[in-house]
């Protein structure tokens, strides 16, 4: 059977897989015995021993199933959904992982060594037919929009594998995207997918160089030692957001290649993640594998790790920068990026004073024992007089003109062919002239 690798979610809960049955298979017998118990596990323990994604653990899973087969605890279990959700439960009691699953299905059993058995003319029409049926969903690309305050949102309910269609879906996305001035991607509810996608919208929001490209992730395969790296990815047909801000949206709901995405541009230093606390997994399946004539399996076999932390979040999950409501996770995300543009806003402005009132700063010599010093910070302009400690606010009136309210102190600026050469300096209309020395 063809291998892929796949972080696509399983849709039922691992403790209710097991009972999945197929009833129109009404030709296999819902009755177990000894001999298919047997076989059964005998099968379960070798993959778990050569190929699961941690080794020690799945040898250890391994033995735990046939040490239960020997002590005779599956002995009065007749029906396969029952012995498969059996075997679910003592895996799960050991390994944690969500993503290790068997299902009770003759049928899709019969479907794989169907599709086994394809010529590869037939099976390019299948793909052609598996990429046909995910273009109805546009890829997982659910909604576009450029919301108030030049705000890029995108909603990806999975991460596809990659291919000419869903590229050209994903490329045309971030086309749309690409002036904005902040960016969402909104992957709650996200249901996982493929490491491919991943790479590919990523590497939207990088710089590709060559000499020192920026690795997002690492794919690590335990059982053969491979060591996949997925960096930015060269030549993009659109306008990289290298330093557009990025928020991603996260729930409870959001899992697998979702938290890969998450994880790693956060811990990139990418990202700020808003909502709630993941608690899936990352741990890359491989299959749908045929067990036996009547189970299949999605076997965990490779885990990613992130270029910095080294680790990932199995076990733990995605843990937002800002936590809040899964529900309320857009609007904050929104209320935080208006602050920060306001924060701009405000800087561009004091920045915009300090040019207009750089041309005052200097020192003025009232007499040769006294000097007037002005300073400029931001929006604020500051006079300094020899023997004063501190120096004093003035504030504007006019062109040139300031004054302290209450104090009857004025400062006129004086100019020369539209040059500043000094000032006048006035308290309660007794004024004195400084000349710009400095």
């Amino acid at each position: 059977m063809k291998q892929y690798y796949s972080f696509r979610f399983i849709a039922t809960t691992l403790i209710i897989v097991g009972l999945l049955s197929n009833n129109s298979f009404g030709q296999l017998s819902n009755k177990l015995n000894e001999a298919i118990r047997g076989e059964t596990i005998e099968k379960l323990s070798k993959m778990l021993s050569d190929s699961y994604v941690y080794p020690e653990t799945g040898k250890k899973m391994a033995k735990q199933l046939n040490d239960n087969l020997k002590n005779g605890k599956y002995d009065n279990i007749e029906e396969f959904g029952q012995f498969g959700a059996s075997l679910v439960n003592d895996l799960y009691e050991i390994s944690k992982d969500k993503h290790l699953a068997i299902y009770y299905s003759p049928s899709q059993v019969e479907d794989i060594k169907k599709l086994e058995m394809l010529s590869e003319s037939e099976k390019e029409e299948h793909t052609k037919k598996e990429i046909e049926n995910s273009s109805k969903t546009n890829f997982g690309f659910e909604n576009l929009e450029i919301l108030s305050s030049n705000v890029g949102y995108l909603k990806l309910s999975r991460f596809d594998m990659v291919n000419s269609a869903s590229s050209e879906t994903a490329f045309t996305a971030m086309k749309f995207l690409a002036n904005t001035d902040a960016m969402i991607i909104d992957l709650r509810e996200n249901s996982g997918g493929y490491p491919t996608m991943v790479q590919l919208l990523g590497s939207c929001f990088y710089d590709y160089q060559e000499d020192e490209n920026t690795i997002l992730f690492t794919s690590h395969i335990p059982s053969t030692g491979e060591v996949i790296p997925y960096r930015v990815l060269p030549g993009l047909p659109v306008k990289r957001m290298v330093k557009t801000p990025l928020y991603i949206l996260v729930n409870k709901n959001s899992i697998s290649a979702a938290e890969i995405f998450a994880y790693n541009l956060q811990k990139l230093g990418r990202s700020i993640i808003i909502g709630e606390q993941t608690n899936f997994g990352v741990n890359g399946t491989k299959g749908p594998e045929i067990l036996n004539d009547y189970f299949i399996i999605k076997l965990p076999f490779e885990t990613s790790i992130n270029p910095i932390t080294k680790t990932n979040c199995e076990g733990v999950g995605v843990i937002p920068d800002i936590k809040t409501e899964g529900v309320d996770a857009l609007d904050k995300a929104m209320d935080i990026i208006r602050a920060k543009q306001n924060e701009g806003k405000h800087e561009k402005e004091s920045i915009a004073a300090d040019e207009r009132y750089m041309e005052y700063i200097g020192e003025y010599e009232l007499n040769p024992e006294i000097i007037m010093t002005i300073s400029v910070q931001g929006v604020q302009v500051f006079v300094g007089v020899t023997g004063r400690p501190q120096p004093f606010e003035v504030f504007p009136m006019e062109k040139d003109k300031f004054n302290i309210p209450g104090f009857g102190i004025e400062v006129t600026f004086l100019r020369e062919n539209d040059i500043v050469t000094g000032l006048n300096f006035s308290r309660n209309g007794n004024e004195n002239y400084a000349k710009k020395v400095k």
